[in-house]
């Protein structure tokens, strides 16, 4: 069993961008993990996360009720 949590993770909807942190149950960060911004018709934009678990995405402020979710590798 795998726990992801999304730490840290800060929306701007003036510049449309999400940046966060995916962490282990422990709080350390995951390299690789997959991050996808999912609306209402699927995938909007994914990254995978760089070697300390970052990730920092743009997005259009022009989408509405967004979900932000993260796949360890």
């Amino acid at each position: 069993m795998c726990a992801l949590a999304i730490a840290a993770c800060a929306f701007d909807a003036s510049a449309a961008q999400v940046r966060g942190m995916v962490v282990d149950p422990s709080g350390k960060g995951i390299a690789g993990a997959q991050v996808a911004v999912v609306g209402a018709l699927g995938v909007i934009t994914r990254q995978d996360t760089n070697d300390r678990g970052e990730f920092d995405l743009y997005i259009s402020p022009l989408y509405e009720n967004l979900q932000v979710r993260a796949a360890a590798p």
